[in-house]
């Protein structure tokens, strides 16, 4: 990439890096396993024999405090029949639909396929009734913001034990507002900014976001969605411990004039897909190719629309290349576009 950016310095305004998608999942961890969930319900005075009732009974709370939070403020609450459905797209036209510029969008609710805990029946004498981790479906609730720093996002909510939450963010959308507050100057196009008055300082600002107080947000901003949660938290004596889930890192390559990009691109897609092989594209990956791996390394390419996509998979992990240019108001006379690279990450392991 380097030798790329000094190779075509004259023609290039900068180069930016950072999160794109980034899904993040908490996990009550005196909840993810047995001895730690005897421990939560003895502490709430709660018999095996009463699992049932007791967290169908805070389902429900958890139910009603999250409806509450977007009844009060009178936004949409939909439940969809299949989880299949989009819930961006649904959330997007809610939001089209009103006139506001930060605060809860709407809440949205299906059922899908969950790891939960149950109450078995034992044959043995001496432990009755045992308690068992399973895959089962259960109510999940999306709430879904305008957040001042975050822009676009959602919070997802299982709505049974172990109560494990999710939150979406995007990087680019929190640049773009941190951008709007130091009054930098620039062109974006859907998740990509082309054009930007100072790429260096851009930059700065984005490799803030690395050494943001995460927990701590992470957390607010689930009590933001579900405020009966605290109520769990409490009595689990626990916080969300959290994870990351998945992750897009993107890598844009500022050209001054998108016919420039267009010209060199086709001899980026053929050397992309004729001059890498197997242990290059795993070595991009952070792993090795050893005699030991059994599955698959696939480069593959496809011509759309908006341009030719090169990928790369390893298991479910991809690396891609894609040409940003869209049409983008001209600055100084010409198009700004942008090369990005794109690795997307599934699985840290």
């Amino acid at each position: 990439m380097r030798q790329f950016v000094a190779r075509h310095a004259e023609k290039i305004t900068g180069v930016l890096s950072g999160f794109d998608r980034l899904i993040l999942r908490g996990h009550l961890l005196p909840l993810g396993h047995e001895g730690g969930v005897r421990a939560f319900l003895a502490s709430q005075g709660v018999l095996l024999k009463d699992f049932g009732r007791y967290v169908e009974s805070t389902t429900k709370a958890i139910r009603e405090a999250a409806a509450g939070v977007l009844q009060r403020l009178h936004r949409p609450i939909r439940y969809l029949e299949s989880s299949r459905t989009s819930k961006e797209q649904v959330a997007r036209a809610l939001l089209a639909e009103q006139s506001m510029r930060s605060g809860p969008i709407c809440m949205l609710s299906s059922v899908e396929p969950c790891s939960s805990w149950r109450v078995w029946r034992s044959r043995e004498r001496k432990h009755p009734q045992e308690l068992r981790r399973r895959s089962t479906k259960c109510l999940h609730l999306y709430t879904y913001f305008l957040d001042r720093d975050f822009g676009f996002m959602h919070v997802r909510v299982q709505t049974w034990m172990p109560y494990t939450v999710q939150v979406y963010v995007n990087g680019r959308e929190w640049l773009g507002r941190q951008l709007d507050r130091v009054r930098m100057r620039y062109t974006r196009a859907d998740n990509c900014f082309p054009h930007l008055a100072n790429p260096e300082r851009a930059q700065d600002i984005f490799d803030e976001m690395l050494d943001l107080p995460w927990a701590r947000i992470l957390d607010r901003l689930v009590l933001r969605a579900n405020p009966g949660l605290a109520e769990v938290m409490n009595a689990a004596c626990s916080t969300y411990y959290w994870t990351i889930h998945q992750s897009e890192w993107a890598t844009d390559v500022l050209f001054r004039d998108a016919s420039v990009l267009s010209s060199c691109y086709p001899d980026l897609v053929r050397h992309a897909m004729t001059d890498f092989d197997s242990k290059d594209v795993m070595r991009f990956l952070g792993r090795k190719l050893t005699p030991a791996y059994r599955g698959e390394v696939i480069s593959d390419y496809k011509d759309r629309r908006e341009g030719v996509r090169v990928k790369h998979v390893v298991g479910i992990n991809t690396l891609k290349m894609y040409d940003k240019a869209h049409s983008v108001p001209p600055v100084r006379g010409k198009v700004p576009a942008a090369l990005r690279i794109e690795s997307t990450m599934n699985r840290f392991s």
